[in-house]
């Protein structure tokens, strides 16, 4: 049973691991990180992990993502 997508945090079955149930995938920085949670935490466990990981992403954005070009040359002339 898989999710929508928000923001990047996806929330998904995890098939055929021997401990963990759910799965969120969220996006950290240039890579994607995945956590693991297991059947007794259950999927509210999962989806109140991928909330709190939506409002982090909202607010802060995505760290050390690679400036374009168009952004550069605004930074330079601003400066």
């Amino acid at each position: 049973m898989a999710r929508k997508a928000i923001d990047g945090v996806s929330v998904k079955e995890w098939r055929g691991h021997p401990y963990y149930r759910w799965r969120v995938t969220y996006p950290d920085g240039a890579k994607r990180k995945t956590k693991g949670f297991p059947k007794k935490s259950g999927i509210g466990g999962a989806d109140e992990f991928a909330d709190k990981m939506r409002d982090s992403v909202k607010t802060r954005g995505i760290e050390e993502e690679q400036i374009s070009k168009a952004e550069r040359q605004a930074v330079v002339a601003f400066r």
